[in-house]
């Protein structure tokens, strides 16, 4: 392993010893480089991590000297060998092997150990977990300043690991628990007061190691914890649980714990759309996302046509999965398409097959489709995605009854009676600053191209008024085009009428144009 990012960060050379690598600026470029190991890194995010306040008008020349001498000090300016940093347009990219990185292994170790657990072999399980989670000795890169947005990143990682313990104690409770079993969720239940699963897991272990009483202090702690900060009760598994222990059920100690714990379920959807790969900005936003209060149920996404509601939704929603062990549902609800809004009665429906309820089981009638919809989530930890909603009363029917799972709904709407009925977190979407335009279009089009017409690329960027979509759509054109210059788009953006025309690609109307966007002006001008 040459490089270690889970607690201070460490890098060793290809003879085992540590090498000194003391410069704080290119242990920061490193540090954003392994967080974004194998992929491409611009050198505007580099420079943002590098300089959070403000960069340098010479900051391209700084990373440069500062990228040579990360070649030279952590030895990776071999190209025909693994792991080296690599120049590619735009940026660099630390191009490492499957062993040289903590994080990758511990990503990998925690996937074969999950597919044990899922096999029934708790052996195998609790063994390649334990491994995955020995790799931790701190905070991830604890040592080094980042910006708020590798921040945000770093915030995932935690939760990860947490994840990661919990299926540890999953597989450690089918082969029966034990003493260190006990001990070590005590440790996370003292760091996540509120966190039900964990606690289940604490009052399961407790009971098995003959230790009742603590058992049921343990519920009676966290429910007035959560009574006295939430204002809400444990879920209904939960609470379950606590009356199996209460009646000494026979059955706690003959189940496997992968079907009675409070958050185990059957069925486990997996339905987030990809991320889009050159997501750019929306720094203040996720940051506000990942603050959320726990009892927070629904969050309202809101911003106009193209502002790239959606991407931020589902960028989120791939950062917190792990946070959703019951799986994720989303639903195209076309609010604003051209054609009918969806049925939010289809949407209830096609949910309630998603999580396990068979098709003839599914009721016909609203209310009881809303009722049984609700019952089944309760105790249950998902995210659940309604993109493009056109009302409040459109998504009502699919919120969920009780704290656990969170639903992000987008809609160019503030959605005010969500707000104030079911008590919603606004989230505003404004569109991108020039900086963020310009770094958007970079990465689709290409650094050279956009360095070679700079001044075509800003009008282009200043016509699409910060919104991603019609970035994109015009960095689309722009690809059609590869031999071409770049004026003709910039003429064809700058007038009205023909803007519009420009940016409606293909024949999805409402999804890839923004006609909807009458008088695009740029917010920075």
């Amino acid at each position: 392993m040459r490089f270690r990012i889970l607690g201070s960060l460490e890098v060793c050379g290809s003879e085992g010893s540590t090498l000194p690598l003391n410069a704080p600026k290119q242990r920061v470029l490193l540090t954003v480089l392994l967080l974004h190991a194998n992929k491409p890194v611009s050198r505007h995010r580099l420079a943002a991590a590098l300089w959070p306040d403000r960069a340098p008008p010479s900051a391209g020349g700084i990373i440069r000297t500062y990228a040579s001498g990360l070649r030279q000090a952590a030895e990776l300016g071999d190209r025909d060998r693994l792991p080296h940093l690599a120049t590619v347009p735009g940026g660099y990219q630390l191009v490492l092997g499957p062993g040289d990185l903590d994080l990758t292994l511990f990503d990998d170790l925690t996937r074969q150990g999950r597919r044990a657990l899922g096999a029934r072999d708790a052996g195998r399980a609790a063994q390649l977990l334990s491994e995955a989670l020995a790799l931790w000795r701190g905070e991830p890169a604890e040592d080094i300043t980042l910006d708020s947005d590798s921040m945000v990143l770093l915030t995932g990682l935690a939760e990860r690991r947490l994840a990661a313990e919990e299926a540890w104690a999953d597989a450690r409770l089918q082969l029966g628990g034990d003493a260190e079993l006990v001990a070590r969720l005590q440790v996370i239940v003292a760091e996540q007061p509120l966190r039900e699963r964990t606690c289940g897991q604490l009052m399961l272990a407790l009971h098995l190691a003959g230790r009742t009483p603590e058992a049921l202090d343990a519920f009676r702690t966290l429910r007035r914890r959560m009574v006295t900060d939430l204002g809400i009760e444990p879920s209904a598994p939960l609470q379950e649980l606590h009356r199996q222990i209460l009646a000494g059920d026979p059955a706690l100690t003959q189940a496997p714990m992968a079907s009675r714990g409070p958050t185990a379920r059957s069925v486990v959807p997996r339905q987030l759309p990809p991320a889009v790969a050159d997501f750019t900005g929306r720094v203040a936003q996720l940051k506000q996302l990942h603050s959320l209060d726990p009892a927070v149920i629904v969050v309202t996404i809101s911003g106009a046509a193209g502002a790239g509601k959606t991407a931020l939704a589902i960028r989120f929603g791939h950062q917190v999965a792990d946070r959703f062990p019951d799986g994720q549902l989303f639903a195209d609800l076309r609010g604003h398409a051209e054609d009918t809004p969806v049925d939010p009665m289809r949407v209830l429906h096609r949910f309630l097959r998603a999580i396990g309820t068979a098709p003839d089981r599914v009721p016909s009638d609203p209310s009881e489709a809303s009722a049984l919809y609700r019952s089944l989530l309760a105790g249950r930890r998902m995210l659940i995605v309604l993109d493009n909603a056109a009302s409040a009363g459109q998504v009502r029917n699919l919120l969920p009854g009780s704290p656990g799972c969170l639903v992000l709904v987008t809609s160019r709407s503030r959605l005010p009676g969500l707000v104030a009925k079911d008590g919603a977190v606004p989230v505003l979407v404004q569109p991108l600053g020039e900086t963020e335009s310009m770094h958007l279009l970079r990465k689709i089009i290409g650094a050279a191209r956009v360095d070679a017409e700079l001044a075509a690329v800003t009008v282009i960027a200043a016509s699409c008024a910060g919104l991603p979509l019609a970035l994109r759509i015009a960095a689309e054109r722009a690809a059609q085009r590869p031999g071409m210059g770049l004026a003709w788009l910039a003429d064809d953006l700058a007038t009205e009428r023909r803007r519009l025309d420009t940016l409606t690609l293909g024949t999805d109307g409402y999804t890839q144009s923004v006609r909807c966007s009458p008088g695009l002006t740029a917010p920075w001008r």
